[in-house]
């Protein structure tokens, strides 16, 4: 590979294939989020009715002023999905994904540093891929890289792709927020321009001849990209709506509520992109210390800006990886380390190739969907067991017309199938009041009935994630149970079509609902798919909380084939066999969860009441000696140890601990009957006695203190 001819043509044909491949993979996931649905929705109003003004989609804020920046998105995004179908959608993002990246690294990439550059862009792709949803935000990625691409030519001499960037900017207003970044990323070349003009006089370098230009050009076009931007229907307020909601943000629930807003510092489950993304902060590191005399200031502001705002929420990773590329590419390309680097290069090629083949691979395969417990998939076509389908048909076939509280991301299927809704993924929205108020019914089921009076709600159609607020529905009296599949549960109040009968989650309802699940078997072959056990999962915790069982323990099973390694479901796995009187699966389910989760030691309490009932006696002392060394204040859990040594004729043990559950809590009946039980081995028979009186005092009618009291000659 020579220095001055730079790599062959079959290297740098090679490298394209690899990177291409993993960016088209990696845009070509299925249409898995929730906001599709919304933005298709008002893609179709905007083509009926103009751009839209106030809401019309839900009932909480009806007729409130609503500016839809993104209207010119939703609108090609409804006309291409009407002309030629869902997936076609899908190929645009892919092709946005593929050319985003491409043009990041193109801005400053010569032929020698193709593999350098596939090296970076890999690596960043990967750190953003999470976000790579249907989404606006990926033309926003398309933008800044165009962006960025412009002002890199405009920097090396005149160009007239500096003349595209204002066009691009009235583009980019009507079709996200995110346009201020076309402005901003103008300003931080202007502020480098002026930054290095001034570092030029302090150290009395001669002045760069071509900075005039530069200076005159970046001046221009941060005076003319405000102005184009007020070219959108909603003029100056558009320009203004980004800064207010960046303000309403802070110190608002939506931080708190949206996980996109969280830090990606903070998460405690290890993602693929949240790997890789550490690993470009490395690589950016690295390359301008190698490169830190040459530093160019306009790629140091913009790059160290948007990592800034990538490390304060996870949704902003994607525009640092952009920003990275030109930097990293160009750090690791100028520096006169490179041409020691010698044979890395023909290993960095190959590394580049296999990270790329195993990705694209895990990509195709869903692997690298279902390790992340991502249920998102690969393919052009809607994501299964994602959006409430079913449900929303099951409510038309009904004629269900009436108000509902539903879950946020249902919302946007109800809504684009005409159902007003409680509130759906447009957080901007439902800020002022109704998000606080959705999150207290969620987290505070106790809640609703406030909101059912105040909106007269006829109807709950909710996540099966929701599964606090479907166990408070199931046991309210107001409520029945008339749906239930895998993503969505749905009740009816009580007066409200009551001709349709309460669902009962029996076996036929269970064999209708698993012949939509994915097959219930481990995948055999290199290149079969892989299924994720989600679904089982979240229709198993829903039947838990829905008193079935059966259902419940079937579904965990189902779960537990598709992905064994995985599961991590035992505790509720063994409550369902518990409930179902089978001690012995119980007890051995409890020590898998115990052996998966040593730090949960509710497990072992559980475990241990399995091992009495299987008369395990050693074992249960164990986990209930565990247990109380942590929680030793546990009334309950005391008289389980007392019950252990009571069965084990441990009798002043025994009476010791049920005397102490009984300080702890002296309402229970059952206390005051097993330490009778203990005195009575003790021989202590008028403290039996009287300790049976006390039982029977809370509990009149319990057969078993009336026996003993018999067996011991009392009335």
């Amino acid at each position: 590979m020579s220095e001055t001819r730079g790599p062959s043509t079959a290297v740098v044909a090679v490298t394209l294939v690899a990177v291409i491949a993993m960016l088209g993979a990696l845009g070509a996931r299925q249409i898995w989020t929730a906001d599709y649905w919304w933005q298709w929705k008002t893609g179709e109003y905007v083509s009926a009715n103009g751009v839209p003004h106030e809401d019309v989609f839900s009932f909480t804020r009806k007729g409130q002023p609503r500016l839809e920046l993104r209207w010119g998105y939703c609108l090609a995004l409804f006309h291409v999905s009407e002309w030629f179908g869902r997936g076609s959608a899908v190929v645009l993002k892919c092709l946005a994904v593929v050319g985003t990246f491409l043009l990041a690294a193109a801005a400053v990439t010569r032929r020698r540093d193709v593999v350098t550059a596939g090296c970076v862009v890999a690596i960043a792709a990967l750190a953003a891929s999470q976000r790579f949803y249907l989404r606006p935000e990926v033309l926003s990625y398309l933008l800044v890289a165009a962006f960025l691409a412009g002002i890199e030519r405009a920097r090396r001499g005149p160009t007239r792709w500096l003349l595209a960037l204002p066009l691009l900017q009235v583009l980019w207003v009507n079709v996200h927020g995110l346009f201020v970044f076309g402005i901003a990323i103008a300003g931080a070349w202007l502020t480098g321009e002026l930054i290095e003009a001034l570092i030029e006089r302090v150290r009395g370098i001669d002045p760069d001849a071509d900075r005039m230009r530069r200076l005159r050009a970046a001046a221009l076009l941060v005076a003319v990209l405000p102005l184009v931007s007020l070219i959108n229907p909603y003029f100056h307020r558009a320009v203004l709506l980004p800064l207010i909601q960046v303000g309403a943000l802070h110190g608002s629930s939506m931080k708190e509520f949206y996980v996109e807003l969280h830090s990606p510092f903070g998460f405690a489950q290890s993602y693929t992109a949240l790997f890789w993304y550490k690993v470009l902060i490395g690589v950016a590191l690295v390359s301008a210390a190698l490169n830190w005399r040459r530093q160019v200031a306009f790629r140091v502001i913009v790059t160290a800006a948007l990592f800034y705002l990538s490390a304060t929420a996870v949704r902003n990773v994607p525009l640092f990886a952009v920003a990275a590329v030109p930097f990293c590419v160009a750090n690791l390309s100028e520096g006169s380390w490179r041409d020691r680097l010698g044979r890395l290069r023909s290993v960095a090629l190959v590394l580049l190739l296999v990270v790329c083949g195993y990705q694209t691979w895990s990509l195709a395969t869903d692997r690298f969907h279902v390790r992340q417990n991502d249920t998102n998939r690969f393919g052009l076509s809607m994501a299964p067991h994602r959006h409430p389908v079913a449900a929303t048909e099951f409510l038309e076939l009904t004629g269900f017309d009436g108000r509902m509280f539903n879950s946020s991301l249902s919302g946007a299927y109800l809504l684009a199938h005409d159902f007003e809704v409680f509130i759906d993924p447009r957080g901007e929205i439902y800020r002022d009041g109704i998000l606080d108020e959705y999150r207290e019914i969620a987290e505070h089921p106790e809640a609703l009935s406030a909101a059912v009076e105040r909106y007269d709600l006829q109807g709950l159609f909710l996540e099966t994630t929701m599964t606090r607020l479907i166990e408070h529905a199931h046991h309210h009296p107001r409520w029945r149970l008339v749906y239930a599949d895998e993503v969505a549960v749905v009740f009816f109040r009580d007066d409200v079509l009551t001709g349709i009968p309460e669902l009962t989650l029996d076996a036929d309802w269970l064999s209708g609902v698993r012949r939509a699940l994915p097959r219930g078997t481990t995948p055999s072959g290199l290149l079969a798919r892989v299924e994720s056990p989600a679904p089982y999962v979240r229709l198993a915790r829903t039947s838990f909380v829905l008193d079935a069982h059966a259902a419940a323990r079937e579904l965990f099973e189902d779960a537990r084939t598709v992905r064994p390694r995985a599961f991590d479901q035992y505790e509720l796995l063994a409550q369902s066999a518990a409930e179902l009187g089978d001690a012995a699966s119980a007890a051995e389910l409890f020590e898998r969860a115990i052996l998966r989760h040593p730090d949960r030691v509710d497990n072992y309490k559980l475990a241990a009441r399995m091992n009495v009932l299987l008369q395990q006696n050693t074992r249960a002392a164990e986990q209930i000696e565990h247990y109380l060394g942590q929680r030793p204040d546990d009334a309950d859990a005391v008289a389980l140890h007392g019950l252990i040594d009571l069965r084990s004729r441990r009798f002043a043990e025994a009476e010791e601990r049920f005397g102490r559950a009984i300080e702890l809590d002296p309402r229970k009946s059952s206390y005051f009957f097993y330490r009778a039980q203990a005195l009575v081995g003790l021989g202590r028979v008028d403290d039996a006695v009287a300790s049976l009186e006390r039982a029977r005092t809370l509990a009149p009618d319990d057969p078993r203190v009336k026996s003993l009291q018999q067996r011991l000659g009392e009335p």
